[in-house]
């Protein structure tokens, strides 16, 4: 990845927070969720500069954050084209999961593919930008959620491969957004909350709340109908 300067600014003078190659910001399920930074070897917790002014400076350099050649650019968020072309984790089934090809012989990585796909894999409903659906690995509960700056999640489907989450989405899609709007996002203040909306999981606090959502009567039936259609078997758990 880039290697960026990272400084705060107070009352006159930056203070070097730290310098590195820049990774994937951690998070950490607490009230509130707290982040992390990673610059090079140092990590930065943010909380603690919210309300002040931060200055993130690029270096010029940018790193493959799998096999760290230098790179002119990086290549889904952070591989040099190399990298891009011959691993996995850089496929295309990778965003569209429903077209994994891995039981047709052509993985780019089988033993990668086993670790990594056929595994557990979570189908979740959560309240980012609007109500969405999306998919993770089963350990990547609540993660996931306060990545995509989900106030609340619910998990509705436990399947055991990524194939099967990404053929449980593509049977919600027509009805229930699989993207977030960042702009959404940051312009929403507060989330409403009314009585008699669908039960959900807070990734803020842990409690049990309630969220508005728009579901047709019957959809998740629906949805367990053509799960167990597409998959061959009940993907409920």
């Amino acid at each position: 990845m880039a290697s960026p300067r990272f400084t705060s600014r107070g009352a006159s003078v930056a203070e070097l927070l730290a310098s590195g190659a820049a990774r994937k910001m951690a998070t950490r399920l607490a009230e509130p969720v707290q982040y992390t930074l990673s610059l090079g070897e140092t990590e930065v917790s943010l909380n603690q500069y919210l309300g002040r002014e931060l200055r993130l400076d690029y270096r010029g350099a940018i790193n493959c954050i799998h096999c760290a050649r230098d790179t002119p650019r990086s290549f889904n968020q952070g591989y040099c084209y190399p990298c891009f072309r011959r691993l996995a984790r850089c496929d295309s089934c990778i965003i569209s999961p429903e077209k994994c090809h891995y039981a047709a012989g052509t993985c780019r990585e089988p033993l990668w593919g086993e670790a990594h796909c056929m595994i557990e894999h979570v189908v979740y409903l959560a309240n980012t930008s609007a109500l969405k659906v999306g998919i993770t690995r089963g350990s990547q509960i609540p993660t996931r959620w306060m990545d995509q700056g989900a106030t609340q999640a619910q998990p509705i489907f436990r399947v055991s491969s990524r194939l099967h989450s990404g053929l449980v989405e593509s049977a919600f899609k027509p009805h229930v957004a699989d993207k977030t709007n960042c702009d959404n996002i940051r312009a929403r203040l507060k989330l409403l909350r009314p009585a008699g909306g669908t039960n959900i999981y807070d990734a803020n606090v842990g409690a049990n709340t309630t969220v508005s959502a728009s579901v047709p009567a019957g959809f998740f039936a629906f949805v367990q109908v053509r799960a167990v259609n597409a998959c061959g078997t009940s993907a409920a758990s």
